[in-house]
């Protein structure tokens, strides 16, 4: 996974929780592109043959507690059957917790670990 930080990160523990989830948030939708494939989950729940579609969008970023973060966003997926010439397709709402370090860096967790 690309590397991202908050910039002028000395900064970023003084802010607000909602001025925090803000920044965060703004930040997230302008990097989406270098961690979207990193944030594909397995599909597998919806169907074997379920697969991304592109289009990941950033709903929210919530504050959990310091310095520990939420991340919901949106995963469009579809199903093709082109034998049966039918297809599927539909949005998954996912969420992953992450961490801002006193550096800035920002680590998600995913299953259990760090991405």
């Amino acid at each position: 996974m690309q590397n991202i930080k908050v910039p002028n990160c000395k900064d970023f523990n003084r802010l607000s929780t909602d001025a925090a989830e803000d920044l965060l948030y703004q930040l997230l939708i302008e990097k989406l592109v270098l961690i979207e494939q990193d944030l594909v989950p397995d599909l597998s729940h919806i169907s074997h043959f379920a697969s991304y579609t592109g289009g990941m969008k950033v709903d929210r970023v919530e504050f959990v507690r310091q310095g520990r973060f939420r991340l919901c966003y949106q995963v469009p997926w579809e199903i093709n059957w082109s034998c049966a010439d039918q297809s599927q397709s539909g949005v998954a709402g996912e969420k992953v917790h992450f961490t801002v370090s006193e550096s800035g860096h920002l680590s998600f967790l995913w299953l259990g670990k760090s991405l």
